[in-house]
């Protein structure tokens, strides 16, 4: 089964192979040197102020955004592009934190003279933006959103990058984030379990302005000193998931961190073209706002599809892609070329994508998607 999932993506082989090696102990100094080396490489990678790895998920990201920047009464501005972009709203919720938020419509961005002019009416303390929303495949603004946020020094910029991270090109110090997190089963193309954060030095000071907070497994406070020298104890890593995490990147250095971000904008645009010619659409008309880490895509509105029935076809022909997430369930489809996902698997996704829409009476130009798939790259 190839699964093109946006997460868990396809693991590699050889990343598969390193995490069934024998357990050793978190003390053991050969795995304290892995994990030192993991979070030297996320730091410089990247190019933040500091770097964690905390066993958890992109959502433990969110959390730990929240409640290390802002405390019970401060204002939080929610900038949302879809369904995951809404998720801050209840995490603020959850802490009594005052929050308002600007969403999107659908398939589009919110401008940025919009979030702007917001920021001019209340005192917010942090602001929080999807790099890549994963439910609709909207891509951010976010440099445009770093140049105006130069006038409010004083709000912590929050960028999740679970969707983005190692297949968009983004480094902390040149997007003037304080802080972005991400889930290893993405981007990153490795198994569930690791919450990857990046931080700035401004936000680690916000952290400790806020003096003692209500929390305990997230506080940046309580791992910092682990992450800084990995023999010390907040609580027990995950031996084989940072064996997987530090093989992973091993392979990104391997192929080259820009290099990485060219496949996957090449393969993204081809793929693309390829859908479009097959009789889709694409969900985000406009491309410079369109994600290369997944596509999420339009039906053709010749005839009318039955959103499961497509999926469980294609499924039967051996390929894995999910359908939409939210209120656009039923609507749309998402097919993700994020992280391993290569040119051959992509064209088997576009074969077998045409024998679902003959074998369902969809119509389709014989071959063009391959054809046009090719020319494009």
């Amino acid at each position: 089964m190839l699964i093109m999932q946006p997460g868990p993506t396809p693991v590699a082989a050889e990343v598969e192979g390193i995490m069934s090696k024998k357990m050793v102990s978190f003390r053991d100094e050969s795995f304290v040197s892995d994990m030192k080396s993991v979070v030297e490489d996320l730091k410089s990678i990247w190019r933040s102020h500091r770097a964690f790895v905390i066993p958890g998920t992109g959502t433990l990201g969110m959390e730990i955004s929240i409640c290390n920047s802002v405390k019970k009464g401060d204002r939080v501005l929610v900038v949302s592009h879809g369904s995951f972009g809404d998720r801050f709203i209840d995490i603020c919720n959850s802490r009594d934190i005052e929050v308002d938020l600007l969403k999107s419509e659908d398939g589009t961005i919110v401008p940025v003279d919009v979030i702007e002019v917001q920021l001019k009416k209340h005192n917010y303390k942090a602001i929080t933006v999807s790099h890549v929303d994963t439910s609709t495949g909207v891509k951010a603004p976010v440099f445009e959103i770093r140049d105006m946020l130069k006038q409010f020094e004083d709000i912590i910029f929050i960028l999740d990058t679970v969707c983005s991270a190692g297949s968009e090109r983004i480094y902390m110090d040149e997007a003037g984030v304080d802080i972005m997190f991400t889930g290893s089963q993405k981007s990153f193309g490795m198994t569930p379990g690791l919450s990857v954060i990046w931080t700035s030095e401004k936000f680690l000071k916000r952290r400790d302005s806020l003096g003692k907070i209500y929390e305990f497994y997230n506080d940046l406070n309580n791992w910092l000193p682990v992450m800084e020298d990995p023999a010390k104890y907040f609580s027990t890593p995950p031996v084989t998931l940072i064996w997987g995490l530090q093989k992973v990147i091993s392979l990104m250095k391997e192929e080259g961190i820009e290099a990485r971000y060219e496949r996957h904008e090449k393969n993204a645009k081809a793929f693309s073209l390829a859908l479009i010619s097959m009789g889709f659409s694409m969900f985000v008309e406009k491309e410079e706002e369109r994600t290369c880490s997944l596509a999420n895509i339009n039906y053709p509105d010749i005839i009318e599809i039955d959103d499961n029935l497509f999926r469980k076809t294609l499924f039967d022909k051996g390929v894995d892609i999910a359908g939409g997430y939210g209120p656009y369930l039923g609507k749309i489809i998402r097919i993700s070329h994020m992280g391993n996902v290569d040119i051959a698997e992509l064209e088997l996704v576009i074969d077998k994508l045409e024998e679902t829409m003959i074998e369902l009476n969809i119509p389709v130009s014989l071959g063009r998607g391959i054809e046009v798939f090719r020319g494009a790259l």
